[in-house]
């Protein structure tokens, strides 16, 4: 496990480097094409980073106070490191795959996710449910050498009362805009009814 850990985090500095020095030369130099690639190989950096967080059972966040200057840490261990790890796999693969289908001109692919977009908004409750997942679990604060345990109640709660309940909300209207299309219609007019209910009776 540890030889794997260390392959995966060389694989992610080379694509972390070699994503971006690419995307900033082609800037530069106004290399669109080139431009896109790099921003591409970024976000397989990110899947690779994702990858090793479920190796290593180990996922280190960048707290909201944290700097380039004093970088700190949370620290997440066991399930709440593989939900951080499901949040840069999907979040990765989700970019790539757009990148390389519209940068291709891919137009099967472009109508098939057009037609069936609740693949994609199935996917991003994935996310939104893994992120809240992994903001929930218990991590502890680490700021260089130093690691210590930190409540972080008010993050915690948020995730488990809105952000956890919000990504599931966004997942089965996914999974029932993928294999009940015609429900989804329903629920979707009885929805506009409601608000529509709902805004006339303010509006008295």
């Amino acid at each position: 496990m540890a030889v794997g850990s260390n392959s995966l985090e060389a694989v992610y500095m080379i694509l972390l480097v070699a994503g971006g020095v690419t995307a900033l030369v082609a800037d530069k130099l106004g290399l669109d094409g080139l431009k896109t690639a790099g921003i591409g190989v970024l976000f397989l950096a990110a899947i690779v980073f994702g990858l090793n967080m479920l190796v290593q059972r180990r996922a280190e966040i960048g707290t909201r106070y944290s700097s380039s200057i004093n970088p700190s840490f949370h620290v997440f261990h066991g399930f709440g490191a593989i939900a951080w790890g499901v949040v840069f796999i999907v979040t990765g693969s989700m970019f790539v795959g757009y990148i390389y289908i519209w940068s291709t001109h891919w137009t099967a692919a472009q109508t098939f996710f057009s037609e069936h977009n609740g693949i994609v908004i199935g996917l991003f409750g994935i996310l939104i449910t893994a992120l809240g997942v992994g903001t929930g679990t218990r991590a502890t604060y680490r700021y260089k050498e130093s690691e210590k345990p930190e409540r972080r109640l008010a993050d915690r709660l948020a995730a488990i009362v809105f952000i956890v309940p919000l990504g599931l909300v966004i997942l089965g209207w996914g999974l029932i805009k993928t294999f009940a299309p015609l429900m989804a219609e329903a629920v979707r007019a009885e929805t506009v009814e409601w608000v529509e209910l709902l805004i006339k009776w303010f509006a008295k």
